[in-house]
């Protein structure tokens, strides 16, 4: 299975597993799951914890560290995801959440989520 992994859910998954539904720690947990973390994300973590709207348990550095101990692809925003983001209708206004519905739009990928807001966008999300 390919899933795109929301931010929170990875955090979650890295320090706080117990608030993940079953179905996310089984999906997350499963050697042939391919998991997907976004620049987006990435670019979301960097930003919240420089403007102290994030605390972190780690330097993000070593959460990068723990993402690839756990084989994660990174998934870079391309040139496409930017064009599908433009075609999104304003559901959502968060930008970082925005890039993540278009890169799960253009790849096709189910959304790993607490947050339902993915759905008006016809995305499949997995909780």
């Amino acid at each position: 299975m390919k899933v795109l992994v929301d931010t929170h859910v990875w955090l979650w998954w890295l320090f706080d597993p117990g608030k993940l539904s079953k179905s996310c720690r089984r999906i997350l947990s499963d050697d042939a799951t391919d998991a997907f973390f976004s620049a987006a994300s990435g670019w979301e973590l960097a930003i919240k914890t420089q403007l102290g709207k994030l605390s972190l348990p780690k330097p993000l550095a070593d959460v990068y560290r723990e993402l690839d101990a756990q084989n994660v692809i990174w998934l870079e925003i391309a040139r496409s995801h930017c064009l599908r983001l433009e075609m999104l209708p304003l559901h959502h206004r968060d930008p970082f959440d925005r890039m993540l519905a278009a890169q799960a739009a253009e790849l096709r990928l189910p959304v790993l989520s607490i947050d339902p807001w993915f759905e008006p966008y016809g995305l499949q999300r997995i909780w």
